[in-house]
C-alpha cells in the first residue's frame, strides 16, 4: 500500500499510531533513518504545540531527535497523546515524502541549528499567540464571547504597575484577542454534502444512518442489485467522507464540539435546543431535524429518550453511576442537593435522569443501591430520619410487595433491627477507622477560626494519635475539608468525599491504591473516563486542576475541571497489553506518584471464594488463608489483624458486593428462617400457602425450619424435584444474575466475567424489540462455548436481583415484580451441595407454570456468534 491509493495524512496517522504504540522506547533515529539531518523542526509540518515540545526537548534540527524516543516525548512536561501523534505523523510524513539523504543519525559537521521560524523569538511565544487565538474562537462558539479568558493571581503587595497588567489581562476577553467570525450555517454544509453523494450513498445514508430502524447490509445490497461487501464498503467510504468534512473548523464540526462540552456527561435535548436553536431546523435534504442527523452522523454525540450524551447514554449512565458512588453514605443514599450543587444540570433536570437511569428517589435523596430488597429498604430507612413502618416501606418500593416477605427479609438482614412490632430502623453503623483523625481535624480547623497549615496539622496530629502522614491526609476530604495552597479549611460546598479506604473498586496495596475497572469499547478507542474523587485525593489534584503522573508509556492526567475527575487515555497501555473489551484490569496509583495499568490476575473458574476475593483486590495469591484475610483487611483500609466478620463488614459497606458475597460463602452459615407462609396463584388458579426450602440439607437434620415440599409435580431436567405450580427456568449464576441487573441500568449488553475471563453475556434487548415477551423480560442471558453463544434463559431485573439477594443471604427468596402477583421464586442450595457443585451454581430459577409465555425460538434467541453481522 502506498499514499497513491490512500488518504496521506490518514495513512501516516495510522502508522505513527502502531509506532506509539509498538515502539515508545526505541529511538527515531533508527527507526526513521532516512529524514535529512540538517532539517530544522519548524520545518516539519506540525503546529505550535509540537515545535514547544521539540524546544523542550532541546532539538533544533532533526537531528536532533536521534536519541529521543516516543517515551522522552510523554515525559516533556505539557505534553500530551495528541502532540506526541502529530510529532510522530509529521516526522512519518517527512520520511516518505522528502527525498533521500543524510538521516537522523549522520552527524554533520556543517549545518547551523536554526531556533524558530520568527528569529529570536521562542517556539512558545508563537505557540502563545497560536493558542489564544484559538481560545477566542471556542469562546465565540460557544457563545461566551464576553467572558474573561484569564484569572491571573499576583500577592497583594506586588508594585502597582504589576497589579495593573495583572488587570489588564484578567479583563481580556475572546472579543479583544480575535474578531468574531461570520457563522456559517450547519444545514447547508449538510444539503451541500449530500448533494455530493452518488445514489448508493443517499441511499445508505437515508436507510442505515438516519432510519428509525436501520436496515441491515443484506436488505441495502438486495434494494441496491450490489454484494453485500460492496455495501459494507459505500459504508466504510461515507464514514471516512463524514469525518473529513466536518471536523472541527466547520460550522457543523463546531456545533458538535461545542455540544459535546455542555453535554458532559448528559444533557435534555430541550434545553440544547433552546442554547442552539440551529438543532430544530429541518434539513431539507433528508427531512429530519439537524440534532437527528448530528446525532446519527457523529460516534461522540448520541440521543436516546430525549437525552443527548456525549459519547453516548452508555458513557453517561457510567459517569452518573462513578459520580453517584463517590456521593452516597454506606447504605447508598446521595442528598440531591448536594449533588445540584456540583452539577452542570438544572436541579430538575437532574433528578428526571436519574429517575429515567432508574434510581428511586425518596426524601430528596437518590438510592443507589436496590438490587436487593435488603439494600433498597436500607437506603429508605438511611434518608427517613426516623423508624418506619413494615408499610410505610411497602409504599416507597412497591404497594404490590408482600408483607411477609419483607418481615422475612428485615429479620435476617444484620444492618436492620426492629424497635418496635413492624417499626424498623437501621443500626448504630462502625465507626470508620480514621474516625479520631477526622474528629480531631475538625477540632484543629474550627480552633483556627477557618483554616490551618497542612504541615503544623500533620504533626499535631500525629503526635497525638500515632498515625502516619499519609493517613491525616487521606481523612481531609471525609472530613468535610479541602487543602487550598498548604491549608486545610472547610469546603465551600459541605458535601462529604468518601476516603480512599470507603471507596468501592479501590484497593490499597503496599505500593499503592489500585483502581479495578471492566473495559468498555471508550477505553479502547482512546477515550478520558471518570474517576472516583478519592483518586484525586491519592494523586494531589484540586479540583480545576491537572496532575500528569509519571509511567512507562509517558505521562498520565488527572484532571478535575468539572464535578467529577477524570483520567485521560489508557489505550496506549491496553494496547500494550493485548486486552479487549470486557477484560477486567487495575489503574495503579503508586505512593511513588507514578502510574500503570495491570491486567487482573487470572484465577480458576473453580477457585476457593478466598482466591477469587483475592482476585477481585488484584492480589494472584498468598500462602496461607491468614494472610489472604490480611490483604483483604488492608485493601478495605484496616488493620491486618481484623477478623473476619470485621472485613466483610467492610466491604458490605464499600459497596463491593462481589467481594462480600465470596466472603459470606466462607465465613457466613446460610439462614435456616422458618417457613415464609407466602401465597401463591397456582396453574389451577387456587391459593395455596407455600413453604421455603434450604434445598440439599443434610438427611441428618432435624430443625422444624428444614420443612421441605412435599407436593411435586415433575421434575426439572437437572434431575432435581420442583414445587407444585412451578417450572424449573433454569441454575442461574451470581455473576450472571449481576451482569443482568447492569444490562438493565445500563440499557446495554455486558460482559459475564469470571475471574477477568468474558465467559457468557447478558444481551439486552430494547422493549421494542420482538424477543421482549409477555414477561417483559429485556436481557437474554448467554454461556460462551467454544466461541459461540449458548442461550440459558431470559430473565428480569427483578429475577436476576432475586437471584443475588437468594446467594447474598443463603436462603430461599421469592420474587415479585411490581403491580404483579409472585411470579416465582429461587431456590438456594449450599456452595458444597451435591447439586452446587454438579451445576456450578448455588442458585435456580422457578416460574409459576403457566404465567409465562414458552421460551420462544425467535431469531434473536438463536445461538449467535458474536463475530457474526
Amino acid at each position: 500500500m502506498t499514499t497513491m491509493v490512500v488518504d496521506h495524512f490518514d495513512l501516516c496517522t495510522a502508522l505513527a499510531r502502531v509506532f506509539i504504540a509498538r515502539h515508545s522506547e526505541s529511538p527515531l533515529g533508527s527507526s526513521l533513518p532516512t529524514i535529512p539531518a540538517q532539517l530544522p523542526v519548524s520545518a516539519l509540518s506540525a503546529g505550535s504545540r509540537v515545535r514547544t515540545t521539540f524546544q523542550r526537548l532541546d532539538a533544533h534540527t532533526v537531528r536532533d531527535l536521534g536519541e529521543v524516543t516516543v517515551k522522552n516525548m510523554f515525559d516533556t512536561r505539557g505534553t500530551g497523546p495528541g502532540t506526541v501523534e502529530e510529532a510522530v505523523t509529521a516526522l512519518i510524513a517527512a520520511a516518505i515524502t522528502l527525498p533521500a539523504g543524510g538521516g537522523l543519525n549522520d552527524r554533520d559537521d556543517e549545518g547551523s541549528r536554526p531556533g524558530t521560524t520568527i528569529p529570536g523569538q521562542p517556539a512558545s511565544h508563537a505557540q502563545l499567540l497560536e493558542d489564544l487565538g484559538r481560545v477566542a474562537n471556542w469562546q465565540h462558539i460557544r457563545k461566551l464571547s464576553d467572558r474573561p479568558l484569564f484569572a491571573v493571581g499576583v500577592e497583594a503587595m506586588a508594585p502597582e504597575e504589576i497589579q495593573e497588567a495583572v488587570q489588564r489581562i484578567n479583563s481580556l476577553t475572546a472579543t479583544d484577542i480575535a474578531p468574531v467570525s461570520p457563522l456559517a450555517d450547519p444545514v447547508e454544509e449538510l444539503v451541500a454534502l449530500v448533494a455530493r453523494l452518488d445514489s448508493h450513498q443517499r441511499t445508505l445514508l437515508r436507510r442505515r444512518f438516519l432510519a428509525t430502524a436501520p436496515s441491515d447490509h443484506a436488505d441495502i445490497a438486495a434494494l441496491l442489485a450490489i454484494p453485500v461487501d460492496n455495501v459494507r464498503h459505500i459504508e466504510v467510504q461515507l464514514h471516512g467522507l463524514l469525518a473529513r468534512t466536518f471536523h472541527f473548523g466547520t460550522a457543523t464540526g463546531n456545533l458538535l464540539a461545542s455540544i459535546r462540552t455542555e453535554i458532559q456527561p448528559v444533557a435534555a435535548l430541550a434545553r440544547l435546543v433552546r442554547l442552539h436553536p440551529d438543532l430544530a431546523a429541518q434539513v431539507p435534504e433528508l427531512d429530519v431535524p439537524l440534532w437527528h442527523v448530528l446525532d446519527r452522523l457523529d460516534d461522540y454525540f448520541e440521543v436516546t429518550d430525549g437525552w443527548a450524551a456525549a459519547p453516548h447514554t452508555d458513557a453517561a449512565r457510567d459517569h452518573t453511576r462513578t459520580w453517584l458512588e463517590d456521593s452516597a453514605d454506606p447504605y447508598g443514599a446521595a442528598a440531591i442537593d448536594e449533588l445540584a450543587a456540583t452539577s452542570t444540570m438544572p436541579r430538575q433536570e437532574l433528578v428526571a435522569w436519574l429517575e429515567w437511569c432508574g434510581y428511586p428517589i425518596s426524601h430528596g435523596h437518590v438510592l443507589t443501591r436496590t438490587a436487593t430488597l435488603g439494600d433498597h429498604t436500607a437506603g429508605i430507612l438511611a434518608v427517613a430520619g426516623s423508624p418506619l413502618t413494615t408499610e410505610a416501606i411497602i409504599q416507597q418500593i412497591d404497594s404490590a410487595l408482600d408483607r411477609q416477605a419483607l418481615q422475612d427479609t428485615l429479620d435476617s438482614d444484620d444492618r436492620i433491627q426492629e424497635t418496635a412490632p413492624s417499626t424498623w430502623t437501621l443500626r448504630a453503623p462502625d465507626v470508620p477507622p480514621d474516625a479520631d483523625v477526622r474528629k480531631l481535624i475538625a477540632i484543629r480547623v474550627d480552633a483556627s477560626g477557618g483554616g490551618v497549615d497542612l504541615h503544623d496539622l500533620i504533626g499535631s496530629i500525629s503526635n497525638e494519635l500515632d498515625v502516619t502522614a499519609s493517613t491525616i491526609l487521606e481523612a481531609v476530604a471525609p472530613a468535610g475539608f479541602d487543602i487550598v495552597e498548604g491549608r486545610v479549611q472547610p469546603r465551600e460546598n459541605a458535601q462529604a468525599r468518601k476516603s480512599p479506604a470507603e471507596t468501592r473498586r479501590l484497593f490499597q496495596h503496599a505500593a499503592g491504591w489500585r483502581l479495578r475497572t471492566t473495559l468498555t469499547r471508550d477505553h479502547l478507542r482512546g477515550s478520558g473516563f471518570p474517576v472516583p474523587i478519592a483518586v484525586s485525593a491519592i494523586v494531589g489534584c484540586l479540583e480545576g486542576s491537572t496532575v500528569e503522573l509519571e509511567s512507562r508509556l509517558g505521562t498520565q492526567p488527572i484532571r478535575w475541571s468539572g464535578p467529577q475527575p477524570t483520567s485521560g487515555s489508557i489505550k496506549r497501555f491496553l494496547d500494550d497489553l493485548g486486552l479487549v473489551e470486557g477484560q477486567m484490569v487495575f489503574l495503579d496509583f503508586r505512593h511513588d506518584g507514578r502510574f500503570d495499568v495491570t491486567a487482573a490476575p487470572h484465577v480458576d473458574k473453580k477457585a476457593a471464594p478466598l482466591a477469587s476475593a483475592l482476585a477481585l483486590i488484584g492480589v494472584s495469591a498468598v500462602d496461607s488463608d491468614d494472610e489472604a484475610i490480611a490483604a483483604l483487611a488492608a485493601a478495605a483500609g484496616l488493620p491486618t489483624d481484623a477478623k473476619p466478620r470485621q472485613v466483610l463488614s467492610a466491604y458490605h459497606q464499600r459497596g463491593d458486593e462481589d467481594i462480600a458475597l465470596e466472603l459470606e460463602s466462607l465465613w457466613t452459615r446460610p439462614s435456616r428462617t422458618s417457613p415464609l407462609r407466602l401465597t401463591s396463584v397456582l396453574s389451577e388458579g387456587a391459593e395455596q400457602p407455600l413453604q421455603a426450602v434450604t434445598p440439599d440439607l443434610p438427611s441428618t437434620a432435624t430443625d422444624e425450619t428444614d420443612t421441605r415440599v412435599e407436593s411435586v409435580d415433575h421434575h426439572a431436567p437437572d434431575g432435581l424435584p420442583v414445587p407444585d405450580g412451578y417450572r424449573s427456568v433454569g441454575w442461574i449464576r451470581v455473576s450472571e444474575a449481576q451482569a443482568a441487573v447492569d444490562a438493565y441500568r445500563l440499557r446495554r449488553d455486558t460482559p459475564v466475567l469470571t475471574h477477568n475471563v468474558i465467559v457468557g453475556w447478558a444481551r439486552y434487548y430494547p422493549n421494542k424489540s420482538a424477543s421482549v415477551n409477555t414477561f417483559d423480560a429485556a436481557v437474554h442471558l448467554a454461556r460462551m462455548t467454544d466461541h459461540h453463544e449458548s442461550i440459558v434463559c431470559r430473565i428480569t431485573e427483578y429475577e436476576a436481583a432475586a437471584v443475588i439477594n437468594a446467594a447474598t443471604r443463603g436462603r430461599t427468596v421469592m420474587i415479585s415484580p411490581p403491580g404483579k402477583n409472585w411470579s416465582g421464586r429461587v431456590e438456594y442450595y449450599p456452595r458444597n451441595s451435591s447439586a452446587a457443585l454438579r451445576l456450578d451454581s448455588t442458585t435456580r430459577l422457578l416460574r409459576i407454570h403457566n404465567n409465562e409465555q414458552t421460551e420462544g425460538a425467535d431469531g434473536e434467541l438463536q445461538h449467535r456468534n458474536e463475530t457474526g453481522d
